[in-house]
């Protein structure tokens, strides 16, 4: 019986557009995305913030001790800014980033977090974009475990499942 979408909107500041306590590229893609797919308007205020949020390079990420680049947020951001139509120069700039960023072995790697879950992110965000995400699918796959699960780190003998890890490789596979 929750309003989701009243929900959501409450919890973005009416003058700056950010969406919880903590600004990032991240929230603020994430916001976007849920409202379009519920066929909700987007506050203006919420894509500007949103856009504040990509560096020269043309990654999308975080303030915090200076700005951090994040393949996760850059692949939301694609995303969000694929659903809002219009933004083609941020979109072709991130993806040249990503392009950029992503090892021989086909995979985008993080300081903190899963290179599985940057991985399924960034290479469904550049599918949508009619991109390719090169040896990101290939790598993928080599990094499934026995139990079908994916690990939140790169694999070893003694990887375990994560459900996180597993469930953002799906959205590659």
């Amino acid at each position: 019986g929750a309003n989701l979408v009243d929900k959501l909107l409450a919890g973005i500041d009416p003058t700056t557009g950010q969406v919880g306590g903590f600004g990032s590229a991240y929230g603020q893609a994430l916001a976007i995305i849920a409202l379009k797919r519920a066929k909700a308007p987007v506050p203006a205020p919420v894509v500007a913030l949103l856009l504040t949020f990509q560096d020269a390079s043309g990654a999308f990420g975080y303030e915090f001790n200076g700005f951090n680049p994040d393949p996760d947020s850059t692949a939301l951001s694609i995303q969000a800014l694929h659903l809002l139509g219009g933004h083609k120069a941020e979109i072709r700039k991130a993806v040249a980033w990503a392009k950029s960023t992503q090892t021989k072995q086909g995979y985008w790697a993080v300081p903190f977090g899963s290179p599985v879950d940057s991985t399924g992110l960034m290479a469904s965000a550049l599918k949508l974009v009619h991109r390719s995400s090169g040896k990101a699918y290939s790598w993928l796959r080599t990094q499934q475990l026995a139990d079908g699960g994916f690990a939140a780190e790169l694999r070893t003998p003694t990887s375990t499942s994560n459900l996180l890890a597993t469930s953002e490789a799906m959205y590659l596979l």
